[in-house]
């Protein structure tokens, strides 16, 4: 891969195994990159945890330059398909000093990359894309919002020829402002609403996108609790403002909180790690809960955590927990429809990941095979892998060396 006159120098290692290792585990899929020390790494774990596809891991490499206050960088976007696609691409006034940056995957060739200039009380905030073809390395710059206030996006939704983008200004009167771009960079705006009761705060909110046929039926939103900021709430809303609270879960003082969702199979599936339990609800379309139950691991906390909705009920959990003076170990839980735990497999860290903060996703393949994802970065290396079980691995709960 190339960016614009410099030649990127750029190791990765991929592995594809048919083989067994034991008689329960199967690599399905593992890649190392190694990234020069001139280049700059961009790979948003949120956009890639929110994909469907593992295999379409997205990140951008930018030269990193001698101005940290430099505008314009020289960057390549890169998509791993077979074979690995990458385009060049030049960020205009993106500056290496804590610019966001996330690239997100749409449709089956293209990517849109957005960056966000920081706020000052002298220069406007800006939110920018571009809209990038890897077919054809064809790329459309589109300038998103401007203002005096800080903005972030908060939420994205991909179509196979569009997206949507919505963003959340500092200032609570200037609420939330929604973007539909085309792949031809055509943007439609609207003031948009988001339906928060006054028991919620505006700034401290998240979305998770439910999509069918190309069309958004409703999303998951997730709040605090103006009366109580220790809370939680989830809430199902549909496009008409029609909404229903669905979970409110508390965080309790020095305690870890970490939420995770899943739309797979038509269901609504929301697990919180409170220390080393994991709370699970499942809920149809319309919000009737459909089971409510809980697991717990023989650790000191849950660090990490994925949640996979299964097409015959129950779910998949894949969750990383640490004990005092111990490694990390890898719990991977299946859970019948009844919330009965079938079984859950220990496995052992994965080396490159010892000291990276990993990124976790959990699906369940054509092969009826029940599969575990582990992506980890820091600012030079990327590492992508995939391991996969079978039903019968998890009758007894088993460790995997």
């Amino acid at each position: 891969m190339y960016s614009r006159g410099k030649s990127i120098g750029l190791l990765a290692i991929i592995c594809f195994f048919a083989n067994t290792i034991k008689a329960e585990e199967r690599i399905a899929y593992k890649k190392h990159w190694d990234f020069p020390s001139g280049l700059e790494l961009f790979f948003d774990p949120r956009s890639y945890e929110a994909s469907d596809e593992y295999q379409n891991l997205t990140y951008v490499i930018c030269d990193k330059p001698d101005d940290l206050q430099k505008s314009e960088r020289n960057c390549t976007a890169v998509q791993d398909t077979q074979p690995e696609r990458s385009c060049p691409v030049t960020l205009k006034n993106f500056r290496a000093d804590g610019d966001e940056l996330a690239i997100y995957p749409f449709g089956s060739t293209r990517a849109v990359i957005f960056w966000s200039e920081r706020y000052s009380l002298s220069k406007r905030s800006t939110i920018k894309c571009i809209i990038l073809d890897f077919g054809t390395c064809e790329s459309k710059d589109v300038l998103l919002e401007e203002s005096f206030d800080r903005i972030r996006w908060t939420y994205f939704v991909a179509y196979e020829d569009s997206f949507d983008l919505v963003t959340i200004s500092s200032t609570i009167n200037n609420g939330h402002n929604k973007y539909h771009v085309d792949v031809d960079g055509n943007v439609t705006f609207s003031s948009w609403k988001n339906y928060l009761t006054m028991e919620q705060f505006a700034s401290a909110t998240a979305y998770r996108a439910i999509t069918a046929d190309s069309e958004l039926k409703a999303y998951l939103h997730f709040g605090k609790s103006f009366f109580d900021v220790s809370s939680t709430i989830t809430s199902l809303v549909k496009p008409d403002g029609w909404r229903k609270v669905l979970v409110v879960s508390k965080k309790y003082s020095n305690t870890a909180f970490i939420r995770v969702e899943s739309t797979a199979h038509e269901t609504i599936g929301i697990a919180y790690a409170l220390t080393n339990v994991v709370e699970v609800s499942q809920f149809d379309q319309e919000g009737e809960l459909k089971l409510n139950t809980s697991v717990s691991y023989d650790v000191k906390e849950v660090k990490s955590l994925a949640l996979r909705n299964l097409a015959d009920g129950g779910f998949l959990l894949w969750t990383i927990g640490s004990s005092d003076g111990n490694p990390d170990a890898y719990y991977l839980t299946k859970v019948d429809a009844q919330g009965k735990v079938v079984g859950t497999i220990k496995k052992e860290p994965e080396p490159n990941c010892a000291h990276k903060r990993p990124s976790l996703r959990v699906f369940d393949n054509e092969a009826k095979e029940h599969c575990f994802v582990i992506v980890c970065h820091d600012h030079g290396t990327l590492d992508l892998v995939v391991k996969c079980f079978g039903d019968e691995d998890f009758s007894d709960n088993k460790t995997v060396v």
